[in-house]
């Protein structure tokens, strides 16, 4: 799905992200399990631009079916909060970095660490303040 920026907004930052809701610990696994032999992925991109956050993502069963393509946004206006960092699961032996923006919506990551995503959140704030 293409995004449509607004007049005179700029893409600041891209990451490919997933939204999870949460789940207790022996729920989470029966879950995964479920979801990998029905082939179930939401894979998605969170983009940061001065204007808003856009989460882009498509949800697709039995590993080739699209069933939703969809756009989430958040308006820079309406955000009280944004906060990355590295949540432990299954007793601590899986560090997940994540995203968690207004205190409710968690997005995890793959491929970049904590610190970097720190640095392009403070990068994203520092133009709200201009």
């Amino acid at each position: 799905m293409k995004i449509v920026l607004m007049e005179n907004e700029q893409e600041i930052w891209k990451i490919k992200a997933r939204k999870e809701a949460y789940m207790i610990f022996p729920i989470n696994i029966i879950a995964g399990i479920i979801k990998f032999f029905l082939g179930i992925r939401v894979p998605g991109e969170l983009v940061f631009t001065n204007k808003r956050i856009i989460f882009v993502y498509k949800k697709i069963s039995l590993c080739c079916i699209v069933k939703e393509e969809m756009l989430e946004y958040t308006m820079l206006s309406r955000l009280t909060s944004v906060s990355a960092g590295v949540k432990n699961a299954f007793l601590c032996l899986i560090k997940r970095d994540c995203i968690t923006i207004n205190g409710t919506d968690e997005y995890f990551s793959k491929g970049m660490k904590a610190d970097e995503i720190q640095s392009n959140i403070t990068r994203v704030m520092a133009t709200i303040e201009k």
